[in-house]
């Protein structure tokens, strides 16, 4: 219980930090553009909490989607005194600084009543400070003197109050987002994605500063934690890996990880244990690791059983709650089945499976059809009998695209982290890229691979139990998220969709090409329909997860 209220925390400081970041983007570059904004909401719904402070107000509203700044002009903009018929005057310095509708209000009682004959509450382009106005007429129920005709003058931030709790500043036509010059509306609309990338950059920065960068030119290894192949074998922190079965000379950490991926390629002899050498305080040592061996394609663990280490046996994750979640282990698999053979179902051909190796080849070579369903079937032998279990496994584009390999051998080591000024200078930019591929290939799966679908998306709830596991792996992990999640959000504002950014970068654009305005209750309409297919799409996605999170 206690891991998840940490979690909840957790997720509440992130995305609250993603969010503001983003929707402060929007915010200051209208703001600095003269736009009037009403209203800088972090979450969407109904309003929890409220204060204003200035022209604006500042909200937190209840459902955790995300944000708006509310700008003047940016929908359809209403007639504030549209049906109004009788209005309450609030003066100050002689002009009209409130305009009440609500005249039967007690807390206006003081005020005088006037029948509205006609106003202008936006003005020209050139602003003069006494265009606005509003002619009234005063109202004697006596009938003994005629009702007399006056002309105000409206101020500029005059305040419209509809009732006790909702009131509105007026927005003459220089302060609508609509009338601001093509460039100021493009800052106003792209800042807030682009300051997502901002945020990453620097907690990516931050992350170099705090944690530094691995050492790729030694072969040095960190400290090693418990339970590990490397730990229980006797390796330690510092120790320097010179030769890993028969690769030698190993002198940068990409020397390692090309020795292991032959091994996990299946074409090079490995009977589930390797040979290390190291050096230790000037003196060299020889150990043998049981490397731990995964097939990501279907999340499967191949075990180290004494006495039959070449054998293909199914083994388990350390974690048994992590077992129980995995592909294999869902389809029917189970520690101890002997793998015997592979049937790929889409061409009927089988390949026997005698050692470890074989079915690290079969799996590392493996293509599987681009078909949504059960792939292969393969036959075990458990406690003497065979049993056919029928799995579906991850295609090799996913794994590529999520940047997992399809098979691993590995020893539970890693390069010792330093600080590198260098990398630190370029290192950001690296990681930014690899995230924002990471959302392009994940993207491009939805369109091209038919084993992903909707159903594999994660809203707010999938991000909660994400940052959740971030959180319990310490600082550096957590801030990884934290910077990843960031440039997902920049990105996918980014995207050509309707009430997205993107989408009103679309019709921007089509400003600047065309010189002409698109309609804006045109391009209203198209903004709230893809408002609600995206809630639609949001309540999909959290329905999802909800299920993931009570059933995995």
């Amino acid at each position: 219980m206690f891991d998840w209220i940490i979690g909840i925390l957790a997720f509440i400081v992130v995305l609250s930090l993603i969010i503001i970041i983003h929707e402060g983007g929007h915010f200051f570059f209208a703001k600095k553009a003269g736009i009037l904004c009403y209203e800088f909401s972090l979450g969407m719904g109904p309003v929890l909490y409220q204060k204003r402070k200035g022209e604006t107000s500042y909200s937190i509203r209840a459902i955790p989607l995300g944000g708006f700044v509310s700008m003047a002009g940016e929908e359809v903009e209403a007639d504030y005194l549209k049906d109004v018929k009788k209005v309450k005057l609030e003066f100050t310095d002689g002009q009209v600084s409130k305009i009440v509708t609500n005249v039967e209000s007690k807390k206006y009682e003081d005020l005088n009543e006037y029948n509205l004959i006609s106003y202008d509450l936006i003005g020209s382009k050139e602003a003069k400070e006494d265009e606005l106005f509003i002619k009234v007429e005063t109202i004697n129920e006596d009938h003994m003197n005629q009702n007399e005709v006056i002309t105000y003058v409206v101020k500029r931030d005059c305040i419209v109050s509809f009732s006790e709790k909702q009131e509105l500043q007026i927005a003459p036509y220089d302060r609508t987002f609509v009338n601001k010059p093509l460039k100021a509306r493009f800052l106003s609309v792209f800042a807030g994605p682009a300051m997502n990338f901002v945020l990453a950059f620097f907690v990516f920065l931050v992350m170099g500063l705090i944690g530094g960068y691995p050492a790729d030119d030694t072969t040095i290894l960190d400290t090693i934690e418990q339970e590990t192949p490397a730990y229980v074998a006797g390796l330690q922190k510092d120790d320097e890996i010179i030769q890993i079965g028969q690769y030698s000379n190993l002198s940068e950490w990409d020397d390692i990880q090309n020795a292991l991926d032959k091994y996990a390629s299946g074409n090079e002899e490995y009977n589930g244990t390797i040979e290390v050498k190291y050096v230790r305080d000037g003196v060299t040592y020889t150990t043998t690791v049981s490397p731990q061996t995964i097939v990501y394609a279907m999340e499967m663990v191949l075990a180290n059983v004494e006495g039959k280490l070449d054998l293909p046996i199914v083994g388990s994750y350390a974690d048994k709650d992590t077992n129980k979640k995995t592909v294999s282990y869902k389809a029917g698999l189970r520690e101890g089945d002997i793998i015997k053979s592979i049937k790929v179902k889409e061409t009927g051909v089988v390949t026997v499976i005698n050692t470890k190796n074989d079915c690290l080849r079969f799996f590392a070579n493996y293509e599987r059809a681009n078909v949504k369903g059960e792939d292969i079937e393969i036959t075990v032998e458990r406690n003497g009998t065979s049993e056919i279990i029928n799995v579906e496994t991850y295609s090799k584009d996913l794994l590529v695209s999520q940047g997992v390999e399809i098979t691993k051998v590995q020893l539970g080591i890693s390069p010792v982290y330093k600080f590198n000024l260098l990398k630190l200078l370029y290192m950001p930019f690296v990681e930014i890229k690899d995230a924002s591929l990471l959302v392009f290939n994940t993207l491009k799966l939805l369109v091209t691979d038919k084993t992903v679908n909707l159903n594999d998306l994660s809203g707010p709830i999938g991000i909660l139990s994400l940052i959740k596991n971030a959180t319990s792996q310490g600082l550096l992990t957590l801030l990884n998220w934290t910077a990843i999640i960031s440039v997902n959000v920049g990105l996918m504002n980014l995207l050509p969709l309707p009430a997205l950014d993107g989408g009103r970068l679309a019709f921007l654009l089509y400003e600047a090409v065309t010189k002409k305005k698109p309609s804006p209750k045109v391009e209203n309409t198209i903004h709230t329909i893809g408002f609600f297919l995206l809630m639609a799409l949001f309540v999909y996605v959290a329905f999802n997860d909800v299920i993931r999170l009570i059933f995995k």
